[in-house]
């Protein structure tokens, strides 16, 4: 997506008059000077994603930053609403098919315009400047059986060789005295940091050797489905790929959702840290030596799987794959984690490459139906029960 954002700080910084420079690193368009306030080279729009920042007033108390629509709207002195529909205007779907008038190959070029490898990126994240954060109190590195090793191995089914090359931490699920014994000496925030972390496995992301963030896993059983998994703070899931140092170079790519899900998909997969795909992400597989592109559609799932294989179908091959609409014993739809690795490969040389045009009317579909607002109850519906509800309680 890095081009169509380069492309359009550049059309409203030309058109609006504003003087600009490009940063060595062709990174950043700097304003000379900040609409705000005036004052020179303190105001960064990035050409990657279409954030922008005024540190001089951001430093002043003034919310100067955002995305893309804010920094057009700030630039053009017009409305959010009307840079919104300024910016939508040259990509939304049905514009897209209006302007090809049917033809595929027209339709795949028009796409390709705004979905276009991020050269900046040179298939790195290191690009980023991600703060280094720190991990749990008391975490420390997985061994080979270590309880939150053998949670992965024994309850998961995850092969020694797929563990091996993880580079994952864990928190002890020690007892209540023992987590008292270790809390001696630690703040309030931290000490709730260990309770909450306490019986998990830790599955990091580095960048250039520094953890940025990370993922823990309940491995005790003991957690409701709502606390089994706890993330890190931060934007860091928006720019990175898991085992992305690994698969960038491969000829194809396998994207799943979920770390543990990849696992089972053999050695090209990364996963997206869930279903919603970020415009950065997208540019990473974009900007990699893979050909082809397997996407592994968990059941409800279906729209940003969609989502992303129509950013991708104009630069790569893409192959979607339907998981079947099976569950669990608990009830959950089964995914790529309930299937060995080899039924899962089987399963994806079994099925046909996507086409084209039909992910662009499949999009067209959802696009459409999303305008169409689900009804909402109205006021007095909602007054109505809540003087029920007071009924009822009163007639306890």
């Amino acid at each position: 997506m890095s081009k169509y954002y380069e492309k359009i700080i550049h059309e409203t910084l030309k058109e609006t008059g504003i003087p600009y420079r490009v940063n060595a690193q062709g990174t950043h368009a700097v304003l000379l000077a900040c609409p705000v306030c005036s004052q020179k080279n303190k105001f960064f729009a990035d050409l990657r994603d279409g954030r922008f920042i005024c540190h001089n007033c951001v430093g002043d108390g003034k919310n100067i930053k955002g995305g893309l629509t804010y920094f057009v709207s700030l630039c053009r002195g017009e409305t959010y609403e009307e840079s919104q529909a300024r910016i939508n205007s040259g990509r939304t779907i049905s514009k897209l098919f209006s302007d090809s008038k049917g033809d595929g190959s027209a339709l795949l070029e028009k796409v390709k315009s705004i979905y276009a490898p991020n050269v900046a990126n040179e298939n790195n994240m290191d690009c980023y400047d991600f703060p280094e954060i720190k991990l749990p109190p008391h975490a420390i590195k997985m061994e080979k059986g270590s309880p939150a090793y053998r949670y992965l191995h024994n309850v998961r089914n995850i092969s020694e060789a797929e563990l091996a090359k993880l580079d994952a931490y864990e928190v002890p699920a020690s007892s209540t005295d023992d987590l008292r014994r270790l809390a001696a000496g630690l703040s309030k925030e931290k000490i709730k940091e260990m309770y909450a972390h306490s019986g998990r496995v830790i599955f990091v992301q580095k960048v250039l050797g520094k953890i940025v963030g990370y993922i823990s896993r309940d491995y005790t059983g003991k957690r409701d489905k709502k606390n089994k998994v706890l993330n890190s703070v931060g934007s860091w899931r928006q720019y990175c790929l898991w085992n992305w140092d690994r698969v960038k170079n491969s000829d194809r790519l396998i994207v799943t959702e979920g770390i543990i899900s990849a696992m089972f998909c053999g050695e090209d997969a990364t996963a997206t840290y869930g279903n919603n795909v970020s415009n950065q992400q997208v540019s990473l597989m974009l900007s990699s030596k893979a050909k082809e592109v397997v996407i592994m559609v968990e059941v409800g799932a279906e729209i940003n799987a969609y989502k992303l294989a129509f950013a991708l179908m104009a630069h790569k091959i893409v192959k979607m794959v339907f998981l079947p609409k099976e569950k669990t014993e608990k009830g959950d739809w089964k995914d790529c984690a309930n299937y060995t690795v080899q039924e899962n490969l089987d399963l994806i040389e079994s099925t046909p490459y996507a086409d084209e045009y039909e992910i662009a009317k499949k999009m067209k579909e959802i696009v459409e139906q999303g305008k169409k607002k689900p009804e909402q109850k109205g006021k007095k519906d909602r007054k109505n029960y809540r003087m029920e509800k007071a009924m009822r309680l009163m007639m306890k």
